[in-house]
């Protein structure tokens, strides 16, 4: 039996920072600037504290910075259930949005799930607004990467067993449910 025959996967719609997880992604710059819905509302309720632990955490990180698709995982304190945010490094000044992108940026946020030893994560749709024309693609690369850790061994190294994915945005979460329901 593999790691994902045991997780529980959801796909939310609603505010991800309300969830019952004990850590949440969020996608930043790769200057680890806060970027978007969530990462304004991580400033707002975490505020300097948060900011804080980030420039900490960049000291041993070549040019203060994470490259596109890192994660790093920081604590949190005044998130009710949420320890820890998971910083995914998903936007730089001129990126483009490709599914090479979208695929490492998860599969690197769940390493670090992984490796902080998270039982209960939510992540973000990273990028679902760039991808909306091409909402299809998007979708399949989330279940390739589903799909590719599926091939892991069952290991009390593996503690993910509940997986949200939330987005506020209803008609992507209702594409995604009913396509994870018919290929999951």
């Amino acid at each position: 039996m593999s790691w994902f025959d045991q997780a529980e996967v959801q796909v939310i719609d609603g505010d991800i920072l309300s969830l019952d997880v004990e850590a949440v992604g969020c996608g930043i710059k790769t200057s680890l600037e806060f970027y978007g819905a969530i990462g304004n509302q991580l400033g707002l309720r975490c505020g300097e504290t948060l900011k804080d632990t980030i420039r900490r955490a960049l000291d041993d990180r070549p040019g203060r910075r994470l490259q596109l698709g890192e994660a790093l995982t920081v604590p949190v304190t005044s998130l009710g259930t949420i320890q820890k945010v998971i910083l995914i490094a998903y936007w730089a000044d001129d990126n483009e949005y490709t599914a090479r992108l979208v695929y490492k940026s998860y599969v690197n946020a769940l390493r670090e799930a992984f490796a902080h030893n998270v039982r209960a994560l939510a992540l973000p749709l990273l990028g679902a607004k760039p991808w909306s024309k091409r909402f299809g693609e998007f979708g399949a690369t989330l279940l390739k990467v589903l799909h590719d850790l599926d091939e892991l061994p069952t290991s009390d190294g593996y503690p993910v067993s509940r997986l949200c994915f939330v987005s506020n945005n209803s008609v992507q979460v209702a594409a995604l449910r009913q396509r994870f329901d018919d290929e999951l």
